[in-house]
């Protein structure tokens, strides 16, 4: 595939490019057969990432016994930090994939999920709609909803 930008490594799911971003993370130098010295913090930086979209904790939706998902505190980060980085350490429910979807397609506001119970005129935006912070977020977002769709 060459060299790519985020836009691309989302059309194309590029694993090695979320690898290099988790290791950017840790502050680690890729060097073949090297070891990955990862931390619990380095971990928890990118979980505090996720957890801004919505991934591994609660949505809040209106409804009982909703759970954060599944998330585990190993011994020894080390390359757990790359499994993290393309989805397969952490799981998390459908309803935080849809929240996680949600704003990608709402150019950086996440939206507490509810069910509706009644449907009214559009007004002023609700307390429960967040913008996020995240840099120039909404402009990529825009760029890869257009090229991914």
């Amino acid at each position: 595939m060459g060299t790519i930008n985020e836009l691309t490594a989302l059309q194309k799911s590029s694993n090695v490019y979320m690898f290099n971003v988790a290791m950017h993370i840790a502050g680690v130098t890729y060097k073949p057969h090297g070891s990955l010295p990862a931390d619990q913090n380095d971990l928890l930086k990118m979980r505090n990432y996720y957890s801004q979209f919505g991934l591994g904790v609660k949505t809040g939706i209106d409804l009982p016994q909703e759970s954060a998902g599944m998330q585990t505190t190993p011994k020894t980060v080390g390359g757990l930090i790359l499994d993290l980085a393309i989805g397969q350490y952490d799981t998390y429910t459908p309803l935080q994939m849809a929240q996680y979807i949600s704003v990608i397609a709402n150019g950086g506001y996440r939206v507490q999920p509810r069910i509706v119970t009644s449907i009214h005129k559009p007004g002023k935006k609700a307390s429960w709609v967040r913008r996020l912070n995240i840099g120039n977020l909404k402009y990529s977002i825009r760029l890869i909803i257009q090229r991914v769709i």
